[in-house]
């Protein structure tokens, strides 16, 4: 799942986009989104632009949070 700058919205974002299958990943701004256990069940996390918890979300996630930013590519 790609986002904009979702603000808060994330865990209501993941649950409309689930309505339509797994979600296996999500890269996007996360702006002050703090929720951590939203992402628990990800396999791929890509915190860009806007997010303020970028550092936070790296050390939870190490093996799934990956850098972010203007011409990333991902190879699903």
């Amino acid at each position: 799942m790609v986002t904009g700058c979702s603000h808060p919205a994330i865990r209501s974002i993941l649950g409309a986009a689930a309505k339509f299958g797994k979600v296996y990943g999500i890269a996007g701004g996360f702006h002050g989104f703090h929720d951590f256990k939203a992402f628990d069940d990800l396999l791929l996390i890509y915190p860009c632009h806007c997010t303020q918890y970028k550092q936070e979300i790296r050390e939870l996630f190490k093996e799934k949070a990956l850098e972010c930013g203007a011409g990333l590519v991902i190879e699903l």
